[in-house]
């Protein structure tokens, strides 16, 4: 019987040629749990929520709100944005939503409609005497 070679280790993607939970042309509705990176491709309606990096792609839409550790932005958010490390809204894409997040990070070319509380006193709980 002839030995059997070990198959070759398949590396893991890089964080942005990861695959999409949502790829283009699909559509998701409901929530999404934010347990890692996770990119999005296609178009969402509903709730993102959890804490990990999420990444929504140049042809992406999501239409709700997003809570995570990370958010990157290169296509398009509709609702309200919390982070509890930063925001990052890169050249092309476009938020229409308030913002609340320790860091924020607006590109050149990049369209932002909102408020924002922004800054590490944003996320803590205000001290009662």
């Amino acid at each position: 019987m002839p030995e059997s070679k070990p198959l070759p280790e398949t590396p893991l993607p890089a964080p942005l040629e990861m695959l999409p939970l949502v790829p283009a042309g699909g559509l998701f509705e409901g929530q999404i749990a934010v347990v890692a990176d996770t990119r999005i491709d296609g178009r969402v309606t509903g709730t993102l929520r959890g804490e990990g990096r999420l990444e929504v792609g140049p042809r992406a839409r999501i239409e709700g709100e997003i809570e995570c550790d990370e958010l990157i932005v290169y296509g398009a958010v509709n609702g309200p944005v919390s982070t509890h490390q930063r925001t990052r809204l890169e050249a092309g894409s476009r938020l229409d939503g308030d913002v609340l997040s320790p860091a924020l990070r607006v590109a050149d070319e990049a369209v932002w409609n909102g408020a924002a509380r922004i800054g590490r006193s944003t996320l803590e709980a205000p001290e009662r005497a």
